[in-house]
Parts: C-alpha cells; sequence; structure tokens
C-alpha cells in the first residue's frame, strides 16, 4: 500500500469520526435542551394546579419557597446544558422574572395562572430561539468559534510562538 493510499484511507477515517461525533453531540445538546423544556414545563403545571387548589392563599408562602427550589433546578440544568455547548446560548436572566412572580393574596387566582403561563412560555420560547440560532442560523465557523475560542487562540498563539523560534533560529543558524 503506498503512502497516498495510506494519506487517504487515515483521512477518510478521521472525517468519518468527525461526523459521528459531531452528531452524537449534536443529540446530546438536544436532549439535554428538551430535558430543560420538559422541566420547565412540568414545573409550570404543578405550580399553577397547586395556586388553584389554594383557594384561599394560606399556602402561597411555601408555594413561593417550593418554586424557588425549583427554580434552582432549573438553573443547574441550564448551566450543564451551556457548560456542554461551550457558550452561554441560554441566558439566566430569563428566570429571574420567574423568581419574580408575584403572588399575593390580593391578587386572583387566574390572574397569577395567567402570569405564570406568560412567564413560563416566555423562558420555553427563549430556551428554544436560542438553541435555533445556535445551531441553525450561525455558520460552522462562528460556532466552532464560540465553543472552542480558548483551545483556538492558544493554538495560534503557539503557532506564533513557534513561527517567532523558527525565524530566530534561522536568523542566526
Amino acid at each position: 500500500m503506498g503512502s497516498i493510499e495510506f494519506a487517504v484511507i487515515v483521512f477518510g477515517w478521521a472525517f468519518l469520526f468527525y461526523l459521528n461525533n459531531r452528531t452524537l453531540r449534536r443529540s446530546e445538546i438536544s436532549r439535554l435542551k428538551d430535558r430543560l423544556v420538559e422541566r420547565v414545563e412540568a414545573i409550570r403545571s404543578w405550580y399553577v394546579d397547586e395556586i388553584r387548589l389554594d383557594v384561599d392563599g394560606k399556602c402561597r408562602m411555601s408555594l413561593e419557597q417550593n418554586l424557588a427550589a425549583q427554580i434552582t433546578q432549573i438553573e443547574l440544568r441550564m448551566k450543564q446544558l451551556n457548560f456542554y455547548i461551550g457558550c452561554e446560548v441560554v441566558d439566566f436572566e430569563d428566570l429571574a422574572s420567574i423568581r419574580e412572580i408575584d403572588n399575593d393574596t390580593d391578587r386572583s387566582t387566574q390572574d397569577i395562572v395567567e402570569s405564570v403561563h406568560y412567564e413560563f412560555s416566555n423562558l420555553i420560547e427563549n430556551i428554544e430561539i436560542s438553541y435555533d440560532s445556535y445551531f441553525g442560523v450561525q455558520s460552522f465557523l462562528r460556532r466552532m468559534w464560540l465553543s472552542r475560542k480558548y483551545e483556538i487562540s492558544g493554538g495560534v498563539m503557539g503557532l506564533i510562538m513557534l513561527s517567532c523560534l523558527f525565524y530566530v533560529f534561522s536568523f542566526f543558524g
């Protein structure tokens, strides 16, 4: 087997490895995003059910504490998704509006339910839009830069240093 044939085989295997790795990574990111959205929807339905059951408004303080704990779980899943992607795709400021949902006893149950649906729907929409903009709109090079900017910067700096060393040794040698 000649060196050209060997290079073609190695290049082919490397390309297939790249495609497989890319597909697996994309499917894992999609799975994490879907789990995050499912969790947000489950918390929304739980919270709405509890608000509707608490007609007299006596348990709203404990509901607010339970919601804060559930939002912390959402935040951890958002961090996990952002870490796996390699950049901040999902913004944590969207959770602030959910944390600030006012469930005073002065407000009607229907008013609270409407604000809960609105805020949670906005969060889900922002997650979906962020995911679509990361994979759909951006070019491959942009996604690569966003997810691997430190590795790329280190490689470029290393190449610059090597070329400077090569220049110095060729100048004096």
